[in-house]
């Protein structure tokens, strides 16, 4: 499995995206992950990445996100 990390978007409008892809076998579907926000984004954290990389073993290329304004992305919030 492999890990990738990029910002997406315009300076200052960027959002933080983790693409998770398996290496062993051909991709067996597409997985989009859409976070916790607020407090229950520290609570499920570990947990999304987790099933990410489960996903990914199992042969889903999967991607994970910040929203706007949230963990590492820009933005104020709103």
């Amino acid at each position: 499995m492999t890990e990738e990390t990029k910002f997406l978007g315009l300076p200052g409008q960027q959002i933080l995206a983790f693409l998770h892809r398996p290496t062993s076998r051909a991709v067996v579907g597409g997985v989009v992950i859409c976070g916790s926000l607020f407090e229950d984004f520290q609570i499920n954290y570990r947990r999304e990445v987790l099933v990410a990389r489960r996903l990914a073993q199992r042969g889903f290329a999967t991607v994970r996100f910040h929203y706007r304004s949230v963990g590492n992305s820009d933005g104020l919030p709103s």
